[in-house]
């Protein structure tokens, strides 16, 4: 809590981490990029397209961890456009 004097206080609530964006920062992700992620897996995507250096650093262990593949959106299009 912030005591702001004669304006008043602020008060932020403490949020805990959600479990899947804690084991992609394990994995090595920043905040920010865990966070992405995390959407995406909860709201059960099936890809995730990304031009992110990190993420795709460490899509082979996020693929092993989640349902999720992580892709380019040049890797996406070129897997669909072949029979």
């Amino acid at each position: 809590m912030q005591d702001y004097g004669r304006a008043g206080f602020f008060s932020s609530p403490i949020h805990d981490e959600h479990p899947i964006s804690a084991a992609l920062r394990q994995i090595g992700l920043d905040r920010d990029d865990a966070h992405h992620l995390t959407v995406a897996i909860a709201n059960k995507c099936a890809v995730f397209l990304t031009c992110d250096g990190p993420i795709l650093h460490h899509r082979r262990a996020i693929e092993a961890a989640f349902s999720i593949l992580v892709r380019r959106p040049s890797e996406f299009v070129a897997e669909r456009s072949t029979p």
